[in-house]
């Protein structure tokens, strides 16, 4: 007699589906079929109206750029949208890959690396070794580009300062919204109320704060499916995959159990 998988065979088999590689499969023949489908022309003039930071957007210059290695002004346009998703370390990886030659797109990679390392020296945690050389080299790729455009570092500077005081005011307004979810009356108006709380943050360009304020503030909408799938779009914005994949993964979960239970 056969004997019944045992629970952890079952976990192994679950662990096997849910396997990276096997995501990353999916995704690159999904970009393959638009390739074969569509002339490049027209996915490239697509990417240009789309947000630089757009998980797809990302998804199809990367695959892209693995075709055309020299192409200087992809790779920036890619860590440009990196940069601007707070992948600023990814970004860096990708300008340092370049095969070809900087010379007729230098102040356009200058500005993408100024972002990204300044990026890079405001948010990670790093030996003193590296911040040392981080440190170092955004003072020199700072010092090149106020000779080649002299307002922009004025501009930055301007707008970090303005950036600095706006976000902090998205923050104080998403917080309220949180705080106001203790009192609803029903899961529809804790849900509004979660969702304009993320929103906000997302409106004040902090995508990956909104993602992680969003985990920490989903009580009592855990098995909600509507928010586990608008959690799975806000963790695709902020270039989260693994978070995406594990609301995702929850959301048809419960679309199964709920099917059963209606077939019963």
């Amino acid at each position: 007699m056969l004997s019944k998988p045992s629970a952890e065979n079952k976990a192994k088999a679950r662990e096997r589906f849910s396997d990276p590689l096997f995501s990353f499969g999916i995704v690159l023949l999904f970009l393959l079929l638009l390739f074969a489908l569509f002339p490049e022309k027209r996915i490239m003039e697509t990417m240009a109206h789309s947000p630089a930071r757009s998980r797809l957007v990302l998804s199809y210059r990367e695959a892209f750029l693995r075709t055309r290695p020299y192409d200087s002004d992809l790779r920036i346009k890619l860590a440009e949208g990196l940069a601007e998703s707070e992948q600023f370390k990814r970004a860096l990886k990708v300008l340092d890959e370049h095969e070809g030659t900087w010379s007729s797109h230098r102040e356009g990679y200058l500005k993408v690396r100024y972002r990204a390392l300044k990026g890079r020296l405001e948010s990670g945690a790093m030996t003193e070794a590296d911040r040392k050389r981080f440190e170092n080299e955004y003072l020199r790729v700072a010092r090149e580009l106020g000779s080649v455009d002299p307002a922009f570092l004025a501009r930055e500077k301007s707008m970090a300062a303005a950036g600095g005081a706006g976000s902090e005011s998205y923050r104080e307004r998403a917080r309220g919204f949180f705080r106001s979810m203790k009192e609803a009356g029903s899961v529809a108006k804790r849900r509004d109320l979660f969702m304009k709380g993320v929103k906000t943050l997302l409106a004040g360009n902090l995508p990956v704060e909104a993602l992680d304020e969003g985990e920490a503030n989903m009580s009592g909408l855990e098995a909600d499916r509507q928010t586990l799938l608008f959690m799975t779009r806000t963790a695709l914005g902020a270039g989260r995959p693994a978070a995406a994949q594990r609301f995702i993964s929850r959301a048809l979960g419960m679309q199964l159990v709920s099917g059963r239970g209606g077939g019963a």
